[in-house]
C-alpha cells in the first residue's frame, strides 16, 4: 500500500509542478529521477522508474542511501534484466567452425 501511495504523489507532484504547458501525460519524472521518502522509523521508500510504464519501489533502511552509487548499479542492472526478459535479448549459441582456415594447415 506504501508503494502505491507513494506512486500516487509522485504523479500527482509531477502534474503539479512538471513541464510549464504541458498536459499530466508527460510526467516531469524521467529514467534520471528518484523519489525518495523518508518513513519515522528510520526507513525510507526509494523509487526509481523502470520503463515507462513501470516503477520500481523499495523499503530500504536511511542509511543505505549513502551508497547511490551501488543502488545506481543495482537499478541499472534490474533495468537490462527485465528487459532481456520482456523484449528478449535474442540469444544465440555460438557455432564452432570445424572446417581451419585453407592457408593454416
Amino acid at each position: 500500500e506504501l508503494a502505491s501511495d507513494m506512486l500516487d504523489v509522485v504523479v500527482d507532484v509531477s502534474c503539479i509542478y512538471g513541464q510549464a504547458g504541458e498536459e499530466c501525460d508527460v510526467l516531469a519524472f524521467d529514467s534520471q529521477s528518484a523519489a525518495i521518502i523518508t518513513l519515522n522509523n528510520e526507513m525510507v521508500l526509494y523509487m526509481r522508474e523502470v520503463s515507462k510504464y513501470l516503477s520500481l519501489v523499495c523499503l530500504m533502511r536511511a542509511e543505505n542511501l549513502e551508497r547511490q552509487g551501488l543502488i545506481d548499479y543495482n537499478v541499472q542492472i534490474l533495468k537490462q534484466a527485465l528487459r532481456d526478459v520482456l523484449v528478449g535479448k535474442g540469444y544465440r549459441t555460438p557455432r564452432l567452425s570445424l572446417i581451419s582456415n585453407p592457408g593454416s594447415v
